[in-house]
């Protein structure tokens, strides 16, 4: 993997970057063998995460007792549980796999981003992320902001939070 990864770098002369959910459960490991690494964690407002994945689970999948996104550890476990206590499994389980993984990973190889602060001024999260490379001072060049997704329709609010509650304390 460290062969192709940095393969493909030096063809493109960039970067690489992975959408975390391919290595959630794996960051400690890949700390200790990525010697030029900076690990980003997205944290982001529980019940508009579960509300999310529900959605996304309609969406991509055509309802919402569908099993969206990698099989977790602990799938088993939440598979049988009706939707909203399922995602909330989910969602709770994966946040304190990448909230144990990062607390092993030193402060300047780590970054944790507020999804709604990045939605509300990437421009600032793109200057926090310069530095932590150490770049210097880069040019954004995006949107001033851009809408958070998920509002949570208020008949699921509840839901979503006694449903989050049943894993509080996990």
């Amino acid at each position: 993997m460290l062969a192709e990864l940095a393969g493909m770098m030096d063809v493109f002369q960039k970067p690489f970057a992975a959408k975390g959910m391919l290595f959630n459960y794996n960051i400690p490991f890949l700390d200790s063998i990525f010697d030029k690494a900076l690990f980003i964690q997205i944290r982001r407002d529980p019940v508009s995460n579960v509300a999310s994945v529900l959605e996304a689970r309609k969406r991509q999948l055509g309802n919402e007792a569908a099993w969206y996104s990698f099989r977790i550890p602990e799938y088993e476990e939440l598979k049988d549980l009706n939707p909203v206590l399922q995602a909330a499994g989910q969602v709770t389980y994966i946040n304190k796999a990448v909230s144990a993984g990062m607390s092993r990973v030193s402060e300047e190889r780590k970054l944790v981003v507020d999804y709604e602060r990045f939605c509300a001024n990437p421009g600032g999260c793109y200057s926090d992320l310069v530095a932590k490379l150490g770049m210097g001072e880069g040019a954004y060049a995006g949107p001033h902001s851009f809408p958070a997704s998920g509002l949570v329709d208020q008949k699921k609010y509840g839901a979503i939070e006694a449903a989050l509650a049943e894993y509080s304390g996990r």
